[in-house]
């Protein structure tokens, strides 16, 4: 590949693409519930709010997170009004699936694809407890907060209602993705994210930080928001004990660990600052957690995988609980630019598969690796019958935080055609 030409800020904000953009208000843009694996064997319900704020002042060569933000400074008191609306509407517990582990069982083309190969990751047992098939407030209750998850309370990391996983659970026949376990968990750590930097004032004026304590301090264990390393200053610790106990995570997108191409991608800020900015959040007793990209312009697709391998292990090394690797997507403008000239290939099935087995190898007791299925579908490899499976089986390999057998089809012996089967 040719050598990369460096983009300056007014050159990457060129490439954007016209997209109507948010408006400053008082509700945000979306929320999620999922699961996630604390790194102790156990599994926990997250909220995530997607808040409703100005846009990021870094301008990432690969971000495309700025479509979701606006281009004024945040009004005063928007984001703690939209915490205030959504965590008054969390259900106390909610209801979701999880994959199983696969059978041994092999598939023909275009017959519902399996999985073969050896002992299947544990998966979690059940809770023999019923629940709404949609997250709702508890029969009777006024305000989620007066049924509390068993267990619960402020900074207790997690309760005691939640199941360690286990290797007891026997294989089951999995003919369709939906074939899952059912499960039922309290919604203990919440996710503030606003697309940009949670401790600047041009996306969080200070001044709203003591109230957005206050408002998740008493329900979550656990808060967790993005900041970028340089962003790591005395706002952060004010807010820390502003919570009284609840634990803080700060989120911020390490990306890569290769020098040429960390500074590729505009973050301004050095891989130093990365290592600074962690060892300090440590000394105070506060989690880190860090997005990997898979897939980066002026790499092989081999050289890539080798990248995020080591960029997951380097942040491992410096004090990450967790680690979230990102398949690149060509979404803004600049990307789609560079992989029609051939100076970037996106990330195909094959290369999150083999990030996604080399770094579950690589985690230990408190830490936890997973692969982000967004936009999976959009990826190259797999065909309409297996891209289901794949993306359960990504999903199940998260949570469990152990490999499972791969995916077999017939469409991956058909190497001429790279979308596969469809």
């Amino acid at each position: 590949m040719n050598p990369l030409r460096q983009f300056s800020t007014t050159e990457v904000m060129s490439f954007r693409p016209v997209v109507e953009r948010p408006a400053p208000g008082e509700t945000p843009l979306g929320l999620e519930l999922e699961l996630e694996p604390d790194g102790h064997g156990h599994l926990v319900g997250v909220a995530t709010i997607f808040l409703r704020g100005a846009e990021c002042s870094f301008k990432c060569t690969m971000c495309d997170l700025w479509k979701f933000t606006h281009v004024q400074p945040t009004p005063r008191g928007a984001i703690p009004a939209q915490i205030a609306a959504t965590v008054q509407q969390l259900p106390p517990r909610w209801e979701t699936h999880i994959p199983l582990p696969p059978p041994h069982t092999s598939t023909g083309r275009h017959s519902s694809p399996s999985i073969e190969g050896g002992q299947a990751a544990n998966p979690a047992r059940e809770r023999g407890e019923e629940a709404p098939s949609r997250p709702r407030r508890a029969a009777g209750s006024e305000n989620p907060r007066d049924v509390p998850p068993q267990g619960a309370g402020r900074g207790s990391g997690v309760t005691s209602r939640r199941e360690e996983l286990t290797d007891e659970e026997p294989h089951k026949r999995w003919v369709a993705p939906n074939e899952c376990k059912r499960w039922v968990a309290p919604v203990e750590w919440i996710k503030l994210y606003n697309a940009a930097n949670f401790f600047s004032a041009t996306n969080v004026p200070p001044d709203d930080l003591p109230q957005i304590a206050r408002l998740v301090r008493d329900r979550f264990a656990r808060v967790i928001v993005e900041n970028h390393p340089r962003l790591c200053h005395r706002g952060v610790e004010l807010f820390q004990a502003a919570l009284e106990g609840t634990r803080l995570e700060i989120a911020t997108g390490l990306e890569t660990v290769h020098p040429r191409l960390l500074r590729w991608l505009n973050k301004q800020a050095e891989l130093e600052d990365f290592a600074r900015a962690f060892a300090w959040l440590h000394r105070r007793g506060i989690d880190t957690r860090a997005f990997v990209l898979l897939g980066l312009p002026g790499l092989s697709r081999n050289e890539a995988v080798e990248w995020c391998v080591r960029s997951v292990a380097w942040a491992l090394d410096h004090h990450c609980r967790h680690v979230s690797i990102i398949p690149l997507r060509a979404t803004n403008g600049l990307l789609e630019n560079l992989v029609t000239s051939g100076d970037l290939q996106l990330p195909t099935l094959d290369d999150i598969e083999a990030v996604t087995q080399r770094t579950l190898a690589l985690r230990h007791e408190g830490r936890v690796v997973m692969t982000d299925p967004w936009d999976l579908d959009k990826v190259a490899g797999g065909c309409s019958h297996c891209r289901p499976l794949q993306r359960a089986r990504f999903q199940g390999m998260n949570l469990a935080q152990r490999a499972w057998p791969a995916v077999h089809c017939s469409c991956t012996a058909a190497p001429s055609d790279p979308h596969g089967c469809v």
